[in-house]
């Protein structure tokens, strides 16, 4: 029963030595089971490793209170999150006689508490960002004619003209962020239809390509083949998509290689697309925010911090998902892991 069991099961005696354990502890350590019985933590794991474990161990049959912690660990497979229990394991008469370990992987468990936190933070800022894009939209419109009314009225080559000419184009700017907003709240008309995901890409790196080999930045593409068509709007994805490659480009600056590719998962029926940087990539103090309206990093003209948030709110209209990693740990079939850099990983449903 206890080697059926996905949860790795560990009994440490009051010396500190492995007296059993299951075959999922085995498969977490990378040790036959020979290799771990009457050993101590310095015989099976890393010395810095093996201190702490020792600590957190003899506190728990010090104390006789149990111990639980969370931490991670690389695999393959991508980044595994583990909730660790220690627990002071006692005889009939109440001695403790040593302490029983066990893991358990919670890395889909956090995602999706991760995934339903963001969309519950999307859910609530999206009727204020609505009710803010409408309340500004008259205004700015108001503003932005009267100011090109009067620019016919003045020498070209005036000092007034110049100053008009200024207000028009921050009201422009003005109008872009309110239409940033009506998007990121959906309330603007989706036109949906069969697309080629492809296809959208390359219409949208003809936007941005000068820009990019301007920067001296290379865009490689690893597109897959035959991928399926799936339903949606084509501009909005394409905004979604820019928004990304910008996202990347800012992380560069210059000099720097930014990847982005398709796959299709057939056992989930979903479109994969991927953009990747070389950049500094994102803090870990940071991580959770980046989804979040008006949030930015960059300095004061650069960005409004509504990018990522209309990106997340267009995809789930998509009915799709977003994730981010930092640095990119695994991208569908590259097992690869980045000392640096950062990934956006888009999922849409073709069914």
């Amino acid at each position: 029963m206890l080697n059926a069991m996905p949860d790795f099961m560990a009994f440490i005696d009051i010396n500190l030595r492995y007296r059993a354990i299951n075959t999922a502890f085995c498969k977490f350590t990378s040790k036959e089971e020979q290799e771990i019985i009457g050993k101590t933590d310095f015989n099976i794991f890393p010395d810095n490793i093996a201190k702490e474990n020792k600590e957190e161990t003899q506190n728990v049959i010090d104390s006789g209170k149990p111990a639980v912690k969370k931490m991670e660990d690389a695999s393959p497979e991508g980044r595994i999150r583990w909730q660790m229990i220690k627990t002071p394991f006692a005889d009939t008469d109440g001695k403790i006689e040593g302490v029983l370990w066990r893991g358990r992987d919670i890395t889909k468990i956090d995602e999706l508490e991760n995934n339903f936190l963001q969309f519950q933070k999307m859910e609530s800022m999206g009727p204020l960002a609505a009710g803010i894009a409408h309340e500004l939209n008259t205004p700015m419109g108001i503003i932005l004619g009267y100011a090109q009314l009067l620019k016919e009225d003045v020498s070209e080559d005036g000092p007034v003209y110049e100053g008009l000419d200024v207000i028009e184009r921050q009201c422009n700017i003005g109008r872009k962020i309110i239409a940033d907003l009506l998007r990121f709240s959906r309330q603007t008309e989706s036109t949906f239809s069969e697309l080629n995901i492809n296809s959208c890409i390359e219409e949208v790196l003809l936007m941005v390509e000068h820009i990019f080999n301007t920067d001296r930045i290379t865009i490689r593409k690893d597109f897959g083949s035959a991928l399926p068509s799936f339903r949606g709007d084509n501009t909005k994805l394409n905004q979604a998509l820019l928004n990304l490659l910008n996202n990347a480009r800012d992380a560069i600056g210059t000099d720097g290689i930014t990847t982005i590719s398709t796959r299709y998962n057939k056992d989930h029926q979903e479109l994969i697309i991927s953009v990747k940087d070389n950049g500094p990539g994102i803090p870990p103090e940071i991580m959770d925010r980046i989804f979040d309206p008006f949030f930015t990093t960059k300095s004061v003209g650069k960005g409004t911090g509504l990018g990522l948030p209309v990106t997340f709110s267009i995809v789930r209209e998509l009915e799709g998902k977003i994730e981010v990693q930092s640095p990119p740990w695994h991208v569908e079939d590259n097992n690869s892991c980045e000392a640096k850099g950062t990934v956006f990983i888009i999922r849409l449903p073709v069914s």
